[in-house]
């Protein structure tokens, strides 16, 4: 399966990362989903800011579990392309 702690680390991760990029960035590049009309980059946190207790429940566990098989694979991605592959084999990126 995935670890749940780190799938919120990286989405958190990934959120901030939008919210440093002043607007310049791809949607290609995220991952996210559409929840009763608004994009979730961050499950973790409603569209307010606000802390989502259990997103499983709050978006759903089909959204859930793609957008975790999702943000893992980013990772590892970007760990593998910027040569950070033994790192990422260690499960550390």
């Amino acid at each position: 399966m995935y670890d749940i702690e780190k799938a919120k680390q990286y989405a958190w991760e990934q959120a901030d990362w939008i919210a440093h990029s002043n607007g310049y960035f791809l949607m290609k590049d995220c991952v996210f989903f559409y929840h009763k009309g608004s994009v979730v980059f961050d499950p973790w946190n409603d569209v307010d800011g606000n802390a989502v207790d259990d997103p499983f429940s709050f978006y759903g566990k089909d959204k859930m579990d793609e957008f975790c098989r999702r943000i893992f694979a980013k990772k590892r991605f970007h760990c593998v392309q910027y040569g950070f592959d033994l790192m990422a084999r260690m499960g550390i990126c």
